[in-house]
């Protein structure tokens, strides 16, 4: 996929991630749409999110189905939209009490990080932009912003700073640009809020067609087939903080790593194995599989495993000395 070497363990991230940092989870991303003034100019809208909250099978039925005028379809874009611009200002702060440990959370990263001879690969979930404004990295086949994000902790990203894909030979500069990344290789698997294109002002993968976005969509298609190149090598761990495992696309491809790739599952959640057991068998019985996958379970917050006072813990130790055995 890349023609160069990549080291047995990966990362990916989910919203949980980012909630450490004052992210939103599902819920409060239902929260900030529903209280845009987007919504409380549509009966219709405001009803429907009532109704539902999860916003993003709302979000494709306005989008995907007849019936929804077009003013509508705009008024929602908008309000997700706005809700990732609060979630992109809620994470800016850094250093907030009660946050975990920076420099310690940095460390757990730079696990996947990449030398001369090997890359890191970094993968996530999350449209946020936390590790952008944390070290200044940015995804393959996509220009960095013109003022970089890195120490810019307390400024909002404007439209008109926003990062302009273009989708035309997107996949090969991607390419092109991971021989030239000494460091962590980066992708977002669906997309990113303030990136924008010439067919899209909104390059983020939201709703209940994620699989079928992503095929239509040039680099974000590439990712998808980085991640399962990366998971088919064999033997690798794979650390996962924060993901729900309720993406259907994502589950499959994990447990073919599982069942075909000897792939080894590492899982920081605050959900205990028993809510995710009982998650998996009612909701993607299908992926109840997964579970043999798992081979270190850490069901806490990383404010719990790097807290503030900065105290290298127990729990810092054990996750740090199973993904380097």
């Amino acid at each position: 996929m890349f023609g160069i070497a990549i080291k047995n363990v990966l990362l990916l991230t989910g919203a949980g991630f980012t909630k450490n940092f004052g992210g939103f989870l599902a819920l409060e991303m239902w929260e900030e749409i529903f209280n845009t003034k987007w919504i409380r100019e549509s009966p219709k809208l405001r009803s429907l999110l009532l109704e539902n909250e999860d916003f993003e099978s709302v979000y494709s039925k306005v989008l995907d189905e007849e019936g929804f005028s077009p003013d509508d379809k705009e008024r929602m874009k908008k309000a997700v939209r706005d809700a990732y611009r609060s979630l992109d200002n809620a994470i800016k702060s850094r250093n907030r009490s009660g946050n975990p440990y920076i420099s310690n959370v940095m460390k757990l990263v730079n696990l996947f990080g990449g030398n001369s001879s090997q890359r890191g690969l970094v993968f996530t979930l999350n449209q946020d932009l936390w590790l952008e404004r944390q070290v200044g990295v940015n995804c393959l086949g996509v220009d960095g912003f013109a003022r970089p994000l890195y120490d810019r902790h307390d400024e909002e990203v404007s439209p008109d700073e926003f990062i302009k894909i273009s989708v035309d030979g997107a996949p090969e500069r991607a390419r092109a640009h991971s021989g030239d990344r000494g460091g962590l290789i980066y992708l977002k698997l669906h997309g990113s809020y303030a990136w924008t294109s010439a067919e899209n002002p909104d390059q983020m993968i939201i709703g209940t067609r994620k699989e079928k976005m992503i095929k239509e969509h040039p680099l974000f298609s590439w990712y998808f087939e980085a991640f399962k190149w990366a998971i088919a090598r064999g033997n690798q761990k794979l650390l996962v903080i924060g993901y729900g495992f309720r993406d259907e696309h994502i589950n499959r491809l994990l447990l073919e790593g599982v069942e075909q790739h000897a792939l080894k599952l590492y899982v920081l959640t605050t959900t205990r194995l028993h809510q995710l057991r009982h998650e998996m068998t009612y909701g993607q019985a299908f992926a109840r599989p997964l579970l043999a996958g798992i081979h270190g379970y850490y069901p806490r917050s990383l404010s719990e495993i790097f807290p503030g006072d900065q105290r290298e813990t127990d729990h810092a130790r054990r996750l740090f000395a199973d993904l380097q055995d």
